[in-house]
């Protein structure tokens, strides 16, 4: 038999060829790289929150109590989003209680299409919010009273 249809090759050519589709079909992550702001700095690193690892167990950023607090992603430019993914604390700890806001905006000071996670957010339970294709260049993510962030993901509409 050809070394060429063994079938430990074919499995292999499967297996690249379905990596390299589903990788041209991913979503881009809007917010990866991306400035950030944030009311304040407990522990941690703002950048943390857009680059694109969910801190396993732990988290990227920490603010301190503020009324409230927030995190800014600016995309850089305008794009109709399609979603947002907030993913939270993974350490054990919950923020005090839901709501946390997502808003969008397209000069970063008047802010719309705030929806609301009402669950609590956590690694394992990111807040997926549908934005309808809202047209914007800044994301905000709200708390009354602090935030905890591993991850923040912004992708286009379709």
């Amino acid at each position: 038999m050809s070394p060429l249809a063994s079938p430990r090759l074919v499995k292999l050519a499967i297996v690249v060829a379905a990596a390299v589709a589903w990788r041209a079909s991913a979503q881009r992550d809007l917010a990866l790289h991306k400035p950030v702001r944030i009311s304040s700095v407990r522990l941690g690193d703002p950048a943390g929150a857009v680059n694109g690892f969910v801190e396993w167990g732990s988290y990227a950023v920490h603010t301190n109590r503020d009324s409230p607090a927030w995190f800014l992603v600016d995309l850089q430019e305008s794009h109709r989003i399609g979603e947002v993914r907030v993913y939270g604390r993974g350490d054990g700890y919950l923020i005090d209680g839901p709501p946390m806001a997502v808003e969008v905006s397209k000069d970063g000071q008047h802010f719309e299409r705030s929806i609301s996670c009402e669950t609590a957010v956590t690694q394992l339970s990111p807040c997926h919010v549908d934005m309808r294709g809202a047209a914007a260049r800044y994301v905000r993510v709200q708390h009354r009273t602090h935030l905890v962030l591993s991850e923040v993901e912004v992708f286009e509409a379709r």
